[in-house]
């Protein structure tokens, strides 16, 4: 963890400089300055919510809720070293997320006076960059891109691994292992969900798409278990597996039949979990849920045998 938020800290810096003082201000310049955006863009392009509400919500649904109770920001955040620098992590990189998703809109802006022929507009930040910068800078912008997928793609990769290592191979194939073979197994771990992920994405090949499928499974499975298990004290393990275990199936089919750009099939997930894990949850015996006092009454109980034993 210490060597990905080293890693993250130098790509911070390396996206910060890219976006910010490189590419978004050679953007406008090239562009003609922010008179002919005003001039030369069509008016709606100006207004935040032009995008349309459901296309706000299917966002919503796609990133809000999988970033929620995404695993590798809940890494970064039970590593920090006190609440207050948590707390301030995360509001401050909010506040940059916003800063940053403006400067690129403004940069697309700027596309579409610079290349008006621009085929594909999943090709504007790379074109208008190829347009705009000389060789050395050009360089730089590139690597920044580069960084915020590294800086995604390490913390990822690190969480899948402690996941599968510990929670699978650890408890299930070697519960026996010691800290040296842990660190090697996840080490191995991770080098081949790094290897599955490349052969994934020459798969798939649309980054977006890569995206919306990922995204759909994670905020359709995984949101209700993990809120309501905070939440909600008589949901069992067993009801939180199952309701991901039927939400992902209802997610991929929904997938198959909609087109993995569809949000529809994150509906169909969250429906199907949330109606598994209270139902499971429910039916579940009494012996499994046993309120604070109860499980006290039962150890003051046995204390007491104990006790009377001796």
């Amino acid at each position: 963890m210490w060597s990905v938020t080293m890693t993250d800290v130098v790509q911070f810096v390396i996206m910060t400089i890219g976006i910010f003082f490189i590419m978004l201000p050679m953007s406008i310049s090239k562009a003609g300055g922010w008179g002919s955006l005003k001039e030369n863009l069509p008016a709606s392009h100006f207004e935040l919510g032009n995008i349309g509400g459901e296309t706000i919500f299917q966002y919503f649904l796609l990133f809000t809720l999988g970033v929620v109770v995404g695993q590798d920001i809940w890494q970064r955040l039970f590593t920090a070293r006190t609440k207050a620098v948590s707390r301030g992590g995360t509001v401050g990189a909010g506040v940059y997320s916003v800063f940053y998703a403006i400067a690129i809109s403004i940069i697309g802006m700027c596309a579409f006076i610079i290349l008006p022929d621009l085929g594909d507009p999943q090709n504007a930040f790379t074109s208008i960059a190829m347009v705009t910068l000389p060789a050395g800078l050009l360089g730089v912008v590139i690597a920044s891109v580069v960084s915020a997928l590294m800086s995604t793609a390490s913390g990822t990769l690190l969480a899948s691994s402690t996941l599968v290592v510990n929670d699978i191979i650890k408890k299930y194939i070697g519960p026996g292992m010691n800290e040296r073979q842990f660190l090697k197994t996840s080490r191995i771990t991770t080098l081949t969900i790094g290897v599955l992920t490349i052969i994934v994405s020459i798969w798939i090949q649309d980054i977006l798409v890569a995206l919306d499928v990922a995204y759909a499974i994670l905020s359709g499975a995984v949101f209700f278990p993990i809120i309501l298990g905070f939440f909600w004290k008589r949901v069992t393990a067993t009801a939180a597996f199952y309701s991901i275990l039927a939400s992902m199936i209802a997610i991929i089919v929904g997938l198959v039949i909609n087109g993995p750009s569809s949000t529809q099939p994150i509906l169909y997930g969250l429906a199907t979990s949330f109606v598994v894990i209270t139902t499971i949850t429910l039916l579940s015996s009494n012996n499994d849920h046993k309120s604070e006092s109860e499980v006290k009454q039962d150890i003051k109980g046995k204390a007491d045998m104990d006790t009377m034993a001796n």
